[in-house]
Formats: C-alpha cells, structure tokens, sequence
C-alpha cells in the first residue's frame, strides 16, 4: 500500500513539473512577442512575478501550514491543483503579458501541492 501511494506521489509531482515546463515556454514566447523580441525586458517582466510569488510563498507557508494541520493534507493537495486549474483558465481566456505576469505572481497556493506532496513522501 505504501508503495502505491509513494508511486502515486511521484506521479503527480511528475505531472506538476511537466506542466510547469509546459508553460513557462509559452510564457516565455508571449512575453517576448509583448517585448517585441526583447529578452532583456522579457527576462526582467518574468523575474519580478517569480519573485513576486517566492516571497508570497515565503509569507503564505505559515498559513498553508495551520490550514494543512486543521484540516489534513488533503485539503492542501486538493487546493493546489484546484487553484492552477483556475490561473490556467484566466490565462487562456486572456493569454497576453499582463495576464501572464498576473497569475504567475499569484500562484504560490500552486506551489503548497508539490510541497504536500514532498511532506507525503517524507512521512
């Protein structure tokens, strides 16, 4: 039974980082053709939303933390992807730079399902 579940630990960490590549090429794409094939600017838009959702990670991980111990992992497990999936949606409806930089500063809640997941295989 552990076996099963650490397999399927590994999976949705698998899917997770997939999807994450996925996306951030066609991030990388859309912010460039908004930049007009300036990389510099490209680079520097992307790397203020990464930061922007770091130090929310930063600033979120104590609450994520009392949310997980009051109502089990699974709730943190079901939120992340649950949470993607509507960034994901707003992205497509909307799929320019600004609603790109938006969502990718957003997504720490994203970021609480591989950690949930990272703590699953830890135990």
């Amino acid at each position: 039974r552990r076996q099963r579940l650490l397999e399927t630990l590994r999976s949705i960490w698998a899917l997770h980082m997939t999807s994450w590549m996925l996306l951030a090429d066609a991030r990388t794409d859309t912010y460039l053709k908004h930049f007009g094939g300036d990389t510099t600017a490209s680079a520097g838009l992307q790397a203020r939303g990464m930061v922007f959702m770091l130090v929310s990670n930063l600033a979120l991980a104590p609450f994520f933390a009392k949310l997980s111990e009051k109502y089990g992992r699974r709730a943190l497990l079901l939120l992340s992807p649950l949470y993607s999936l509507l960034l994901r949606t707003i992205e497509l409806l909307s799929p320019r730079a600004r609603t790109l930089f938006l969502t990718n500063a957003l997504a720490a809640p994203v970021n609480m399902g591989p950690m949930g997941v990272s703590i699953c295989v830890a135990d």
